[in-house]
């Protein structure tokens, strides 16, 4: 018979009838009985009677609790009953007596919690005092308050509660995430490692990385390459973590295009197993930064984007706030200092494994065209997984810094905008905005740093929209890009059917509109236009004809054509837009 079923009843009459009065607490008690006699029950001894009831009210905590059942099929096992330490008559440490002490609880999850650690299972849920900032890990700077009553479960948090944002639940137990809701404020999170070498958590993490795709590191070991075998590797994998066996290896370097430049620009790529790691330890840490993440900051955070960031700066720009400080932090990524950077990350995280591995990221050599360069002392490699929520920790004392200020910006990662009032207002703002960047090892662009009125010709662009006298619409860069992004679906040789290229092109055009569609109608008109005309000089050259399509051609394959062939049209969409938003 199930456990939780035989002790159902018991456990109910021992926790409903409020103690000593309940019909099951009698015989616990080891004190002497009326007439100096002992009842026994069925022959057994007063120990074992006792020994009986206490594991009963254990059993029966675990029932209450949620605890699986044996029978169900669960493997956990059932936490062992806590056990005392006799007192002694010596003194402890601190000159006192010593105080009856036990064993510290093992919780659920099969965790361990040391004295003193302020893991998120010890004394945050527990409701008893944590270690003072500053001790060694394991060590008190007060001994424990003296009690003699068994140690509870931590409480659960509570049914429906709203899960913090950024935490997996399938990562974050519901102990991790009452905790965060209570407020970590001055304490840091000690016990994280196990998190993230845990079996889940590194599935969880494989599955993210393999829908993400992505070429191959420097060992050249691809996706579909580790698919075949994953379950082998990430037991490997976890084996090494726990083991502290495991060693990232250098990044990959790649040169892709500059958006509206002829330039070039770096980008890093790990190697798989280096972004499956990445990505369980930002599975795990990210919820204890996002939480205290400033309103302003939008780039990289679940719930947040470039539309709610764009929609910030819309609401300020109508409210008056038309004199904007457009900056740009000179080469961002590469210009972190690493040393302030790990100091804070260590303000919330005192796991020393998961910070050895960060600084191991960002210590991560460097293999361009096969030759290998060590990394300095600035900088976090672009393309990597943990990247963007380390530049989001580092920008996050300048953005409580400007809210301190009483200042208005909007940053998504190291592009970030500033919204005055007045013209007065904006040059303040820049000069303390260029003080702190300055302070904290980073500079501002001298060229593409500006103040701008946007009330008047010439407005500023940002995250894709040009902004000018109340109207937005997308910039020349976007548009630039537009372009050269139909040239490449549309290339005039093609050998593909009309059907197939028009198919390929609505993909691309539908999460263009998607981003753009808050752009005006003639603005998307134009856009139609083009790619019309890059489709009339596929057929134009099909038809034996020369050059690109004009004259005649427009009477030839007119727009009914082109819609009767399935095109997506930008026009239509924003009509259709607009038409079920009334």
């Amino acid at each position: 018979m199930c456990v939780h079923e035989t002790m159902k009843s018991e456990s109910e009459s021992l926790f409903a009838g409020g103690g000593s009065d309940s019909p099951a607490a009698e015989g616990n008690c080891a004190g002497k009985t009326r007439g100096g006699e002992q009842p026994e029950a069925d022959g057994q001894s007063r120990s074992t009677t006792m020994l009986n009831s206490i594991q009963r009210v254990a059993l029966g905590s675990l029932y209450l609790a949620g605890e699986p059942c044996r029978a169900s099929g669960d493997a956990r096992q059932i936490p062992e009953l806590p056990k005392m330490k006799p007192a002694s008559a010596t003194c402890d440490w601190s000159g006192n007596a010593r105080k009856v002490s036990w064993e510290k609880w093992r919780c659920p999850d099969g965790e361990l919690t040391p004295d003193g650690a302020q893991s998120v299972h010890s004394s945050v849920e527990a409701g008893q005092p944590r270690c003072s900032e500053g001790t060694q890990e394991g060590k008190c700077a007060t001994p424990p308050p003296a009690d003699t009553t068994a140690p509870t479960l931590p409480a659960k948090a509570k049914t429906g509660a709203q899960t913090p944002k950024g935490a997996d639940p399938r990562v974050w137990t519901e102990r991790m995430q009452t905790a965060l809701a209570r407020g970590m404020q001055g304490r840091r999170w000690y016990t994280l490692m196990d998190k993230i070498h845990a079996t889940k958590t590194l599935q969880l993490a494989w599955e993210q990385v393999k829908s993400n795709a992505g070429g191959s590191g420097v060992d050249e070991m691809t996706i579909a390459r580790y698919e075949r075998d994953s379950q082998t590797r990430l037991l490997n994998l976890r084996e090494r973590l726990v083991q502290t066996r495991y060693q990232p290896k250098p990044v990959k370097r790649v040169w892709i295009p500059k958006a509206g430049t002829s330039e070039k620009r770096p980008l890093g790529i790990p190697t798989v197993e280096d972004r499956i790691v990445q990505t369980a330890i930002r599975k795990v840490i990210e919820p204890i930064f996002e939480h205290t993440f400033s309103e302003s900051s939008h780039g990289f955070r679940p719930g947040r984007g470039c539309k709610t960031a764009l929609r910030e700066v819309e609401q300020l720009l109508n409210s008056g706030h038309h004199h904007i400080v457009d900056a740009d932090i000179k080469g961002y990524f590469d210009a972190i200092p690493k040393a302030r950077l790990m100091r804070l990350v260590e303000t919330k995280i005192a796991d020393g494994q998961v910070l050895a591995l960060i600084r191991a990221y960002l210590d991560q050599g460097i293999s361009d065209a096969g030759h290998e360069h060590e990394a300095g002392e600035h900088g976090t490699p672009q393309g990597a997984v943990l990247s963007p929520l380390l530049a989001n920790i580092y920008l996050d004392p300048f953005d409580q810094h400007m809210a301190k200020l009483g200042l208005r910006h909007v940053r998504y990662a190291d592009d970030f905008v500033i919204l005055c009032q007045t013209e007065a207002e904006a040059r303040a703002a820049l000069e303390a905005t260029r003080a702190w960047m300055e302070a904290n090892g980073l500079s501002l662009h001298p060229t593409k740093t500006r103040i701008v009125d946007a009330s008047k010709p010439g407005g500023f662009d940002y995250l894709g929209y040009h902004f000018e006298r109340s109207r937005k619409w997308p910039s020349k860069k976007a548009r630039d890009k537009f372009k050269d992004k139909i040239r490449e679906l549309t290339p005039r040789n093609s050998g593909h059917s009309l059907a197939r290229i028009i198919a390929a092109t609505n993909v691309y055009l539908r999460g263009w509109f998607e981003y753009f569609k808050h752009a005006a109608r003639h603005d998307l008109r134009s856009c139609d236009e083009y790619i019309r005309g890059r489709l009339r000089s596929i057929l134009r050259q099909r038809a034996g004809g020369k050059g690109r399509g004009r004259g005649k051609d427009h009477q030839r394959w007119p727009i009914r054509y082109f819609t009767e062939k399935g095109m997506f049209s930008l026009v239509q969409a924003h009509i259709s837009a607009c038409q079920s938003c009334e």
